[in-house]
């Protein structure tokens, strides 16, 4: 298991709770889960802001939400590595849908 990438802190990314009830998102998932663990591509949220039944836009009930983690994630990335290497690893480009 890596350190996140994208956060420093083991708290909530969008309310900065520290408690229990933390969840950890991979914002890439399905078979690109392990590698999102691998690269330190994952955040803590609160459970209520990571469920699919919660009346917050959660990356599980909410597109827009999920390709906001998802593009954060592919830009920090990038950061230390290619797109190239994005793409070898991950198979899509997220960034590229914003230019769209």
């Amino acid at each position: 298991m890596s350190k996140s990438i994208l956060q420093d802190n083991h708290e909530c990314f969008l309310t900065g709770y520290y408690g229990p009830g933390l969840h950890k998102h991979h914002c890439m998932n399905g078979p690109d889960r392990q590698h999102a663990e691998e690269d330190g591509l994952y955040i803590y949220l609160r459970w209520d802001y990571h469920i699919a039944d919660s009346p917050h836009d959660t990356p599980h009930n909410n597109r827009e939400t999920d390709l906001f983690y998802k593009r954060m994630a592919q830009r920090k990335y990038e950061e230390t590595h290619t797109r190239e290497e994005w793409m070898a690893r991950y198979g899509r480009s997220y960034l590229d849908w914003e230019e769209e």
